[in-house]
């Protein structure tokens, strides 16, 4: 397993000498991409086809199936005026790969969307530690749902961004994998490496495989004879005994997370160290939380029940402490109870007509 203190050697020049930069504006970004595998009939009706899922999927029903064919023009169509009219926005994540015509839905359950937000909030929390240290305000959030597109038509949407407000491109990414095959994964990462032109810096992959082992991939990118490549490091993070892996972990150089000019002096030589134990903990969490969904559920509520109202929308039914100090203090010839309105009678103050009443006296 190689170690990651060897992955971290990177340079970190930003700007027209950054070597990333310079190879992917020298680069036509021709990454080796495989011919379809899938051999998916396609048919004049398939974008029909992925638009009625589509209203399955958003009427919280299961869909048949997560991958169709369709043409760039179709895609087109499928992200203009269908989106328009199922107004999905961010309900619906999906990938495409016009090299193959391939949309891909993304179908996650609960221990997939877990997995990855907590894995990105770990990441988040403690460049905000590092942030808090220095009594800066930390430029970096936590995102989730938004596409990244290449040059070649890719379109994009990882698990989880991590991203420096003021860049162009989120530094780092998560991708869960599950359901998703190995090929599946790693395809999606090259093009992800790709797609940023060297300003994605890191992806994070975890994958789960058939028994209890999770592999744990971080993707960056190189520059190898002149050409923007991915570099992948893998580890496994749990062994198949459900058990953390000792001395696995993941580490982020801050250096790698913006540019040097977005990033604090101070942090430019930080490096997160995330380790297994608490990755492992995040996937047991993930794990009892998805096998208890649906165990426990709320009586059925009783047909006299009755829902407390607000405060803002309560009405007293006599008058508050300050009324009965007023009206405890006022002489008993000036005291008169409040008069009850009549439904549509115009409000009158009753200042207004103590004033006029003491104006006819005078």
């Amino acid at each position: 397993m190689e170690k990651i203190s060897q992955d971290l050697t990177m340079t970190t020049l930003r700007g027209d000498t950054d070597p990333l930069r310079v190879a992917a504006a020298n680069s036509d970004c021709s990454d080796s991409r495989p011919q379809d595998p899938l051999n998916l009939n396609t048919t004049t009706s398939e974008l029909q086809v992925l638009v009625h899922q589509l209203e399955r999927r958003l009427a919280h029903k299961k869909v048949d199936r997560s991958r169709y064919r369709l043409s760039s023009e179709d895609f087109a169509r499928l992200t203009g005026e269908y989106e328009q009219k199922l107004h999905w926005q961010e309900s619906v994540r999906y990938d495409y790969f016009p090299d193959t015509q391939e949309v891909i839905l993304h179908m996650p359950h609960r221990k997939h969307e877990v997995v990855g937000s907590r894995v990105g909030r770990l990441i988040q929390e403690r460049i905000e530690q590092l942030y808090a240290k220095c009594q800066v305000e930390c430029p970096f959030e936590q995102l989730k749902a938004s596409d990244i597109k290449s040059d070649q038509g890719d379109v994009l949407m990882p698990d989880e961004q991590i991203m420096c407000l003021d860049a162009e491109q989120p530094a780092l990414v998560v991708e869960v994998g599950n359901s998703q095959t190995a090929e599946d994964l790693e395809r999606k990462a090259r093009r992800l490496v790709m797609a940023g032109k060297g300003e994605i810096r890191q992806v994070v992959t975890v994958k789960f495989h058939r028994g209890s082992r999770v592999d744990l991939t971080v993707w960056r990118p190189r520059v190898i004879d002149g050409s923007l490549t991915p570099e992948r490091v893998d580890q496994v993070i749990r062994d198949t005994n459900a058990e953390p892996v000792p001395g696995a972990q993941l580490g982020i150089p801050m250096a790698e997370m913006a540019p040097p000019e977005l990033l604090h002096d101070s942090l430019r030589n930080e490096i997160i160290i995330i380790t297994s134990e608490e990755i492992c903990k995040v996937i047991k969490r993930a794990e009892a939380y998805h096998n208890s969904v649906g165990k426990n559920r709320f009586g059925v509520l009783p047909k006299d029940a009755e829902c407390p109202s607000s405060p803002a929308n309560s009405v007293s039914s006599g008058p508050s402490d300050d009324e009965e100090q007023q009206q405890e203090s006022m002489p008993e010839d000036e005291y008169k109870p409040a008069r009850r309105m009549r439904p549509g009678e115009p409000y009158r103050s009753p200042i207004k007509a103590r004033a006029r009443k003491v104006n006819k006296q005078d």
